[in-house]
This record gives C-alpha cells, structure tokens and sequence, in this order.
C-alpha cells in the first residue's frame, strides 16, 4: 500500500520555503511559511499582500487565520544558468522537463531567441514558455545578470542548475593538443553564481538554494576512487586535460562553499552531476546507473536527455538521496 501524506505533515515541508495563500475574501498572500500549529494559523514572513484589485503591500511579518484560508500552496521556483553549450544540452533537458510540469523557471542566456527555440525543439510549447519561463540575456560573468537570474516574481528560487561549459575548442601543437578557447569559464561561472547567491540571499529569510552543477567523470573528488574505466583514462588525461582542468576548479569552489558554516554558505546543500561522455541515442532516465563519490558507477557513454530528465525527476522534483548531497552523483549506461 502506498504511503499518505497528511495534511500538516504537507505542511510542515513548506517550512522555510515560499507558498502561496489564498484566503477566503479577495486577498492572497505570498511569503516564507516560518510557522504553523494544529488549526493551520500560519505565520508568514517576507510577505507581499495581493489585492484581487491589482494593489499589492509588502510586509515583514502577519499571522494567518486558518479559518480564513483556502488554499495554500509551494511556490515552485528554478533557476538554470544556460550560458555556453550547457554541458551537452544536459541542463537544457532539464530545464524543458521542468517547464513541461509547471514549475517557475528562469534562465540565463545570451542569445534567448535560441534559448526559445531550444525548448520548442524539446516539446516546450509556445504557450508554456510564456506563461512559466523566464529568459535573463546576458553572460554569466556579469553580476547584475545573474542576480536578476536568481530571483522570480521578487522570491529567490529554490533550485541553481549550472550548466556552463565552453563552445569552442582549439587544437595545438603542445602535450595537451586539444584547449579550450576560453580556458576558465566554468571557475568563473561558479564564482559568479555563488557572488550572486550570497548577494541575493542576504536579506531574505527564506530557505537558501540547492545547487546542481553539471561536471564530469573523471575528476574524482581527493581520495575518492576512480570514477571511469581503466580504458578511458588516457583519452580523460590527455585529449580533456584542458577543459577538465576548469572543471576541477569549478568543483573545488563548490567543495569550499558547503564545507562553511550554514549561516555563511550562499546555498543550503549541493548535489554536483557527473555523467559519462556524452554519446548515442535516449534510452529513458530511468535506464541509467547510479553512483556516488565513494562507490561510482563507471562506464562509458551516457545521454545528454537521459542526464537531463534524471536530474528533474531526481533533483528537482524528489528530493536527493543523502549520499549525494554536498558531493557528487555518477550517472552512466
């Protein structure tokens, strides 16, 4: 028998988050549920007042009678940084899964008219993308960007999907042949990101983010095991060294920030993604395997819409496995 939920306990995981309250009458209250009791009296912080008239009021704090209310609910907020080649289109699955199941999303891009055609081309309607997505252009080195990224219908979001990556690669004539055009693009994208989070977090009393990088196999986290096949090791070592490199920095930046204290960290948790390369066609996000930093899932190949979707169904619409927060999750075929 499956298990139920109960009212309250429903509730009772909205703590700290941003919901939506709809009363009886004509107002509507949005703010950060700091409290409840047994007959649904809600206390709300951080709070807009909505006026069926179009008037809104900001306020620090109000008591709710439960009585009154009539429907309450999460307000479901994303955000996907999409500068770049996005990891192989991996984060641009997500961010299309997302849309396609109602959730608020907002995106970094520099060239949005691509961004657009992207999610069409992932079964994204039209109308969809108006009425839940939100495209921010511009490039993930400018700050004021990505703090206007980080924030929907004035709430900072619930979840960062960081999915930077280089598009042009240069071949040269040295012990690493194949080099990035721009060499430090993922280790700026991070320290920007987390600029920004701390920025737009200071003042906000609501639950801080999740933070999703898309990395790489490869780069193991120091003193874990290898994470790909003995077979690989010289194609990873060699021909990658250069874009790996950067994402060995980006991944240590992540490292740095959840190893602080929680009062000091710009984000609540990580959960940094590690596919294997990217190659062949879907076979379902549920086909793939699943590892950990300490007991990785090594292979191959896996699929950029398989990676893409796992992350949604996994990361944004379930909640992470404990082992995988504030480390990494191995995703293969």
């Amino acid at each position: 028998m499956a298990s139920q939920l109960m009212p309250l306990e429903l509730i009772d995981r909205c703590i700290g988050s941003r919901i939506q309250v709809i009363m009886k009458g004509d107002k509507e209250f949005s703010g950060v549920l700091s409290g409840f009791d047994d007959f649904v009296n809600m206390v709300l912080e951080d709070v807009t007042e909505h006026d069926y008239d179009g008037t809104t009021t900001k306020l620090s704090k109000i008591l709710l009678n439960g009585n009154n209310i009539c429907m309450a609910r999460h307000t479901l907020n994303s955000n996907f940084v999409l500068s770049r080649t996005d990891c192989g289109d991996s984060a641009g699955f997500c961010l299309a899964a997302a849309l396609k199941a109602g959730y608020h999303c907002s995106a970094l891009a520099r060239t949005p008219s691509k961004l657009s055609a992207s999610m069409t081309a992932k079964g994204v309607s039209q109308e969809t993308q108006d009425r839940y997505l939100t495209i921010t252009q511009g490039d993930i080195r400018n700050s004021e960007a990505v703090e206007r990224t980080l924030v929907i219908n004035g709430a900072v979001v619930d979840t960062v999907v960081s999915g930077v990556g280089a598009t042009a690669i240069k071949f040269v004539f040295s012990l690493y042949p194949m080099v990035l055009a721009d060499e430090t693009i993922c280790r700026d994208a991070m320290t920007n990101i987390l600029a920004a989070l701390r920025a737009v977090t200071a003042s906000s009393t609501a639950q801080k983010p999740l933070l999703i990088p898309v990395s790489t196999t490869g780069i193991p986290a120091p003193g874990k095991p290898r994470d790909i096949p003995l077979l690989w090791i010289p194609f990873y070592k060699w021909l990658l060294h250069s874009p790996h490199v950067d994402k060995e920095v980006m991944d240590s930046l992540v490292r740095q920030e959840v190893r602080k204290p929680e009062s000091e960290r710009a984000i609540r948790a990580s959960v940094t993604v590690r596919p294997s390369f990217f190659a062949g066609s879907t076979k379902g996000w549920q086909s793939l395997r699943v590892g950990t930093d300490d007991e990785p899932a090594r292979g191959y190949f896996t699929e950029r819409q398989d990676v893409g979707e796992w992350m949604f169904e996994k990361l944004i619409k379930g909640e992470p496995e404990r082992e995988w927060v504030d480390g990494g999750v191995h995703l293969t075929h």
